[in-house]
């Protein structure tokens, strides 16, 4: 878990962004050569729209896309915190199953930085300093991490490095494979099945669950 979000303080984004682009029916974007207006009357145009904005803004430094979060958020009279607030347990809550045997607490950095996209001290910070907020709600260190948004242009062999250097136990990216004996030495660059947005079904849980499917697929 990210625990600037659990604080309240934290941005969910993407569901921002979403958001925004949702409830309008026109989006402006001021940028250096001038304002770029996006339609977004129907829902084919509300998507593209989207795309664009989210891997436009996936392309920025992380300082550059908070601020353009904030810039877009207020333009269009949107809380931030207050969305945070909203959809993000409390510490409370969470403490309520913490202990339950089937639920391990890992670490998801401070702020869900694309911890890539950041220079190695700070990078090692967002790892570090979550790691002491959870030991402080939890009572206990946490001993896996799983890499914000998790691809290959998050998270890579330095992230890797930096996980097992601060003593985490795994690190968890978001490509999709199976688990094999190999990974034993790769272990803070496990693959991970996401049931996403994309996947909305109980029925696909099963399949998931599995790997196998993930397995037959060629992936690279």
């Amino acid at each position: 878990m990210p625990t600037a979000l659990v604080d309240g303080i934290g941005e969910v984004w993407w569901q921002a962004l979403e958001d925004i682009v949702t409830q309008r029916k026109a989006i402006a974007v001021a940028e250096a050569e001038g304002t770029q207006y996006f339609e977004c009357r129907t829902l084919a145009e509300k998507r593209a729209t989207y795309d664009t904005l989210y891997w436009s803004m996936r392309r920025m430094p992380e300082a550059r896309r908070v601020a353009f979060m904030h810039e877009l958020a207020g333009q269009y009279g949107y809380d931030l915190g207050k969305q945070c607030r909203d959809l993000i347990m409390t510490w409370s809550e969470l403490k309520s199953f913490a202990n339950e045997r089937l639920c391990t607490i890992g670490a998801h950095t401070v702020h869900h930085y694309e911890l890539a996209k950041l220079p190695a001290d700070e990078a090692v910070n967002e790892i570090e300093q979550s790691l002491g907020v959870l030991k402080a709600q939890f009572g206990s260190l946490p001993q896996h991490l799983s890499y914000p948004i998790g691809g290959k242009a998050s998270a890579g062999p330095r992230e890797y490095q930096m996980a097992r250097d601060l003593g985490l136990r795994s690190g968890v990216t978001t490509l999709p494979g199976g688990l094999y004996a190999a990974q034993r030495d790769a272990l803070w660059s496990l693959p991970r099945i996401s049931l996403n947005g994309l996947f909305q079904a109980k029925r696909y849980i099963d399949v998931f669950a599995t790997g196998e499917i993930f397995s037959r697929l060629p992936l690279g």
